[in-house]
C-alpha cells in the first residue's frame, strides 16, 4: 500500500511543480538609466543643502521602476516620491529604519518624478535612487 501511494504522488508532485513553474511568467529584466547618489555628513551640513530634489524624466509607453536604497547612521532623512496621479509616497529613515525600496511606475501618463530628500543636521547616511527601465 505505502509503495503505491509513492507511485501515485510522485507523478502528482512532479506535474504540480511544473504547472506552477509554467503558469509563473518570466520576470521582466531592467537596466539602470538615470541614477542619483548622495551622501551626508554632519560636518558638512549647510541648511541651504538640507533639502534636495531630484527629477527623472520619463517616455511614454515604457516600463519604469524607481529603486530606492537609503540608510543613516545617525540622525534622520526623510523622502519624497511624487508623480502624477499618484498620492505622495513618504518614508523616515533612521539607524533602525534603513529604506530598500522599487516602485512600480504606471505606463502612459506619468511625465516626470519627483524625488525630495530632506535631512536633519546631524545626519550620516546615503541615498541611491535609480530609474530603472524595462529592457524588451
Amino acid at each position: 500500500m505505502n509503495r503505491f501511494k509513492n507511485v501515485v504522488l510522485f507523478p502528482v508532485a512532479i506535474c504540480l511543480m511544473l504547472s506552477i513553474v509554467a503558469c509563473s511568467g518570466k520576470n521582466a529584466e531592467y537596466e539602470i538609466i538615470q541614477e542619483f547618489e548622495r551622501y551626508f555628513i554632519p560636518e558638512e551640513y549647510d541648511s541651504e543643502y538640507s533639502i534636495i530634489s531630484e527629477v527623472f524624466t520619463l517616455d511614454t509607453g515604457v516600463d519604469y521602476h524607481i529603486q530606492l536604497d537609503a540608510k543613516c547612521e545617525s540622525g534622520t532623512m526623510e523622502i519624497s516620491i511624487l508623480y502624477e496621479g499618484a498620492d505622495e509616497k513618504i518614508y523616515s529613515i533612521n539607524p533602525e529604519t534603513p529604506c530598500k525600496e522599487t516602485l512600480a511606475i504606471p505606463t502612459d501618463y506619468v511625465n516626470e518624478v519627483k524625488i525630495t530628500v530632506s535631512i536633519e543636521p546631524d545626519t550620516r547616511g546615503t541615498v541611491i535612487g535609480s530609474l530603472l527601465a524595462s529592457i524588451k
